[in-house]
């Protein structure tokens, strides 16, 4: 129908009825009319409506906006948004080649309806081979965590999160640049555009296939390792290693060498396997002390449950998802006993399932004894007087599953752990295990009689390895019952014939008296200051603590002021020096004499003993066990 305008109304020439109607041409090429008493608002004659269910249920709606339903209306046959959702207009339409049609999805680039849609952001659909040649080698973290806006003006594409409303922008792809990470302190969002004259001097992501990915291979899986390399005419090139699933980086330096970032001062070491430990078990880095004497070292773990594979190798179970965040512990070598040692509760039930998996009946050559056996002490210093946490009782069960038919001793220990830790699971707001139906008390978790058996069996054809015997309280907690009674058959002797150690007791005398011989003593020559607290009057106890104090502040004032001599720190050198030759001249006297070689000992019961030693049926002596016999003779 013709229209003319008058002054508020709508004066139809056909009929000559007066409405409240009004028109106008946008900038568009749309005709905008609006029913200013009725609210009714027409946009090219139809109403606003809602997206058609079969772009709301295509992929790459689904990913990125879910379930939400928006308002749009009809634009030249493109479906636009009625107002900004979270801050942006989107525009919807389908386009179709001779191949195919796809859905076409276009978002502002603010918040103000645009005058011109050439300029703005374009989802990419990553399932559909147009945007492979955008996508084919982005690494699979990119493609999988990531939407993908492109640009075509600028020629970019903005990786943002999946959900449209969070617009960061983590990296950015252009032909002439690549790939570059944008940090997280700089404006992600809505003054991405910025960026770009900037955007060659950022951490740009590259693929390679240098050796060192097989080294971190072991550790991560390689599609799951970044690389990133910086370059500017005010700084040489930087290349970084990210893990990004644990939140590892390492920075290459000018000598080679990878420096850790997370863990200050160490780096990966040149030697990444431990060849007289962890048998079959590979999944783990080394990191050493950066310049300390002696070295200091970590192991990288990776959490997870402990598996056996076919052919004795294992490994650790955890999920392969590329957005999944992992975690890891840092082991360290003890630095004089070189057994792997670990600083938490959770660290040494998971390194005890490592050391299961990985034990056999002759012992590791680090270890002096076997992996089970390590185990059994690294459980005994498990023992919590609270529940375990869930990740705790997780590495717990782990043990469990291991040990089931293969370590009676460990099944035992599990219990005892089990039943320590539930037992006082009332003074504590955690859920409680193994509790009743009722909920009336604790219920202890049941013993395996199958595994008390063969507990006691071992023993009878093993009577003499001390090292996987549990502790008299220990078997009567668990089984009820105690094996100590009955006598090993053992002949012990009072004294035995060994050879002198070569380093007497007057050698270490002399390296005493040497040292305190560096030092002078001089008194004091001020008069010493009153005790600075009023005297106390009051109960016993008041009495007692002034004159302890008193006391102790007298014999400050009356210490002798003690002084070095000059050539103290090249003595101290020297003292070090004889020191650790006598340490190692100790250490080598200790094992010889207590587990010899056969070839060692002219006896005719040395090649029997070595025998048995080397097949764990005597046990074989490590260095741990020489603290405990300076330290408990007898």
């Amino acid at each position: 129908k013709r229209t003319t305008r008058t002054t508020g109304v709508r004066t139809t020439r056909s009929t000559g009825t007066v409405t409240t109607c009004f028109e106008a041409n946008g900038s568009d090429g749309v005709m905008y009319s609006i029913n200013v008493l009725k609210g009714t608002v027409l946009i090219d004659g139809v109403p606003p409506s809602r997206l058609p269910e079969s772009m709301k249920r295509s992929d790459i709606f689904q990913r990125t906006f879910g379930d939400l339903d928006m308002e749009v209306v009809p634009k030249n046959g493109i479906l636009e948004t009625v107002r900004a959702i979270k801050g942006r207009f989107y525009r919807f339409f389908e386009y179709c080649s001779e191949q195919n049609s796809r859905l076409v999805i276009q978002e502002s680039l603010s918040g103000a309806p645009p005058e011109d849609w050439n300029d703005c952001l374009e989802l990419l659909d990553n399932t559909r081979s147009n945007s492979a040649e955008w996508l084919g080698d982005v690494p699979i973290y990119l493609q999988e965590v990531f939407s993908h806006w492109i640009n075509r003006t600028r020629g970019v594409i903005l990786f943002r999160d999946i959900r449209f409303q969070r617009r960061e922008v983590s990296f950015i792809f252009s032909r002439l640049f690549g790939c570059r990470k944008i940090p997280e302190h700089l404006p992600r969002e809505d003054s991405w555009h910025e960026l770009l004259p900037d955007i060659g001097l950022r951490e740009r992501l590259i693929l390679h296939e240098l050796p060192f990915l097989s080294i971190l291979a072991k550790f991560e899986a390689i599609e799951y390792i970044h690389t990133y390399v910086t370059q500017s005419p005010a700084q040489p090139l930087i290349v970084k290693i990210h893990l990004y699933r644990f939140g590892l980086t390492f920075v290459l330096d000018n000598g080679g060498r990878f420096i850790s970032e997370e863990i200050s001062g160490f780096r990966l070491s040149t030697e990444q396997h431990l060849l007289d430990t962890f048998r079959g078990f590979t999944s783990y880095l080394i990191l050493e002390k950066v310049d300390c004497n002696p070295v200091q070292t970590r192991l990288l773990v990776p959490t997870g449950d402990v598996a056996t594979k076919a052919g004795g190798s294992v490994d650790i179970i955890s999920c392969q998802k590329c957005s999944t965040e992992r975690h890891f512990h840092c082991l360290s070598i003890h630095p004089r006993f070189q057994y792997v040692d670990a600083p938490s509760i959770e660290a040494r039930l998971h390194l005890a399932a490592i050391h299961i998996a990985t034990s056999s009946q002759l012992p590791d050559p680090r270890l002096c004894m076997t992996g089970e056996e390590r185990s059994l002490e690294l459980m005994r210093q498990s023992w919590v007087n609270r529940p375990f946490t869930t990740e705790e009782r997780s590495r717990l069960d782990n043990i469990k599953r291991l040990c089931r038919g293969v370590a009676a001793d460990i099944a035992l220990l599990c219990l005892e752990l089990e039943q320590s830790s539930d037992q006082v699971s009332f003074l504590h707001p955690l859920p409680r295990q193994h509790l009743s139906e009722d909920d009336e008390g604790y219920v202890p978790a049941p013993l395996d009689e199958d595994e008390a058996t063969a507990y006691l069996r071992g023993l009878e054809v093993l009577p003499y390895c001390h090292r996987r015997r549990l502790t008299r309280e220990e078997e009567y907690r668990t089984i009820g019952t105690t094996s100590w009674n009955s006598g090993s058959g053992r002949v012990i002797k009072d004294r035995i014939d060994v050879d002198q150690c070569l380093v007497s007791a007057d050698s270490v005398k002399s390296i005493t008296q040497t040292l305190q011989s560096l030092t002078t003593k001089q008194p004091r020559t001020s008069i010493s200051p009153p005790f600075p607290l009023d005297t106390l009057t009051g109960s016993n106890l008041e009495e007692e603590m002034y004159r302890e104090l008193r006391e102790s502040w007298s014999q400050h004032c009356n210490t002798e002021n003690i002084s070095l001599k000059a050539n103290a720190e090249a003595v101290i050198l020297q003292c070090r020096r004889d020191v650790d030759r006598y340490l190692g001249t100790t250490k080598e006297y200790l094992k010889t004499t207590l587990s010899p070689d056969a070839s060692s000992k002219d006896h005719w019961h040395s090649n029997s003993l070595s025998f048995l030693r080397h097949a764990n049926i005597i046990p074989t002596a490590s260095h741990s066990d020489y603290a405990i016999m300076a330290c408990y003779p007898r």
